[in-house]
């Protein structure tokens, strides 16, 4: 698995918004989230090209699941409908 994401539609009939979680698997944590949030943005616009974008967040967190990738990059989308 080379990317994984999560969505979260708190659409209720009174809100419009989002949340896509984008992820990726890393040898160590980027100086520079530059490629995984356009690879992030890639997925959104793929998921649906006309949810207006909110605010982003990113993260590098140290998971130590596989040794060869400990680094778990997260970039999260908030996102709302028109």
């Amino acid at each position: 698995m080379d990317h994984f994401y999560t969505d979260f539609d708190r659409t209720d009939g009174s809100s419009g918004d989002i949340t896509l979680s984008y992820g990726e698997y890393a040898d160590n944590a980027p100086s520079d989230y530059g490629a995984f949030i356009a690879r992030a943005e890639r997925f959104v616009r793929s998921y649906d090209p006309s949810l207006d974008l909110l605010m982003r967040e990113w993260r590098a967190t140290r998971t130590d699941k596989a040794t060869d990738m400990p680094w778990i990059i997260v970039v999260e989308t908030y996102l709302r409908r028109r």
